[in-house]
């Protein structure tokens, strides 16, 4: 049986919130899910905008935590230049 591979897309809210998503991914990483954060490749050789689109284009999932920070970046209710990374992967994810 294949292992699901599941890319999970959060926003950076605070380092508490990055450490619940980090014990998320651990959870299920530990039920046999592959689970890929960017806390797990903090410098990607290929650089941040490639990373997520390979992960976006080719895992079998995307779980998206949806805090209101990340719907206000996703929908770009934002402050100009905050949360890049979210703005990257919605406009991946809706394409």
């Amino acid at each position: 049986m294949k292992v699901p591979k599941v890319f999970i897309s959060y926003s950076h809210d605070s380092d508490e919130h990055a450490k619940r998503v980090r014990d998320l991914s651990g959870r299920l990483r530990n039920q046999g899910v592959d689970c890929i954060i960017d806390q797990y490749d903090p410098f990607p050789p290929a650089g941040w905008p490639l990373w997520m689109t390979d992960h976006i284009d080719n895992d079998d999932f995307v779980l998206i935590v949806c805090t209101k920070t990340y719907y206000c970046r996703a929908m770009n209710k934002e402050v100009q230049g905050k949360g890049r990374g979210v703005k990257w992967e919605v406009n991946l994810i809706y394409s």
